[in-house]
C-alpha cells in the first residue's frame, strides 16, 4: 500500500511560536504510540484543512503549535505535525516517551480503513527508528478523557490490526523499553511547564491548559501593563 506524507511546508503550517518552546528527544527514548481523536466532529476530516483545523485550535490555547506528531485524514494522507524529532503535546506525562497520532474523526464517526492503515504506517516506522516495539496505547488510557472514541479504542486495545493485514503480534510479547538514564535538568523543568494547571482551567478543545501557557498569558499582560504605563512618545522633532 502507498502512502502520502505532506510536510509541514507542504500544509502551510505555522512558524512555531515560541521557537524556544520546541526540543528535541533521541528515537531510543520512544516507547510507546498514543492514538487520539478530534473530540467532537471535526470540521475538515480530509486535506490540508485537516491540519490546519487541529493547528488553529492548538495555537488558541497558547502553545507553540501543533500537538501531534503526525495526523492522517480519512484519504489515509498523512501530515507532519512534531514529526519524528519533536517532544509532542498531546498528552501530559507522554509527550516526551511517546509519539501521537491524531485521527480526523470525533464523537460516534468510524474512521476509514485508509486511516487506520495510516496509523498503522506511523507505527511500525516508529518502532523502526526505536529500534524496538513500541507500547500500542492512547490518549484515554494515560489520561482523564474519552478520546479518541469507542472505535479507535476498541482497535488499538484489539491490537491495532491493519485493512487486509494479519494481526499484529500481541502486546504481551513486545521487548520490553531499556532503561534510560535519569533526565537532565531541562528535561525536568519541561515537564513542570507542561503540567496541568491544578485549578481545571481548560483551553478551547477542552484539554487543560499548562503551567507553560500561564507563564506566557502573564508575560503578554505584563507587557500590556507596561505599554499603558509608559507609552511610547514620539521623537523630538529636531530644532532647525
Amino acid at each position: 500500500m502507498t502512502f502520502t506524507y505532506v510536510s509541514r511546508a507542504e500544509w502551510g503550517a505555522t512558524a512555531w511560536r515560541p521557537q524556544r518552546a520546541m526540543y528535541s528527544v533521541p528515537a531510543s527514548e520512544r516507547t510507546e504510540h498514543l492514538t487520539h481523536y478530534h473530540g467532537a466532529p471535526p470540521h475538515a476530516v480530509r486535506g490540508v484543512a485537516v491540519p490546519r483545523e487541529v493547528e488553529a485550535i492548538h495555537l488558541a490555547n497558547g502553545w507553540a503549535g501543533i500537538g501531534y506528531n503526525w495526523l492522517t485524514d480519512l484519504d489515509g494522507v498523512i501530515y507532519e505535525g512534531r514529526g519524528w524529532d519533536l517532544v509532542g503535546a498531546h498528552c501530559p506525562d507522554h509527550n516526551r516517551i511517546g509519539i501521537g497520532t491524531y485521527v480526523a474523526i470525533g464523537g460516534d464517526q468510524e474512521p476509514t480503513d485508509a486511516a487506520l492503515a495510516a496509523v498503522c504506517r506511523v507505527y511500525d516506522e516508529a518502532c523502526r527508528r526505536a529500534g524496538r516495539s513500541l507500547r500500542r496505547t492512547w490518549h484515554g488510557a494515560n489520561y482523564p478523557t474519552d478520546c479518541p472514541g469507542d472505535h479507535l479504542r476498541s482497535w488499538v486495545a484489539a491490537g491495532m490490526r491493519s485493512p487486509n493485514l494479519s494481526p499484529r503480534t500481541p502486546q504481551e510479547a513486545t521487548v520490553p523499553p531499556p532503561t534510560t538514564p535519569p533526565p537532565t535538568a531541562r528535561q525536568v523543568a519541561d515537564e513542570i511547564l507542561d503540567t496541568v494547571l491544578p485549578d481545571g482551567t481548560l483551553g478551547s478543545d477542552e484539554h487543560g491548559l499548562t503551567f507553560r501557557w500561564a507563564l506566557t498569558r502573564m508575560y503578554h499582560r505584563v507587557d500590556e501593563l507596561h505599554a499603558l504605563a509608559f507609552p511610547a512618545k514620539a521623537p523630538a522633532t529636531p530644532k532647525p
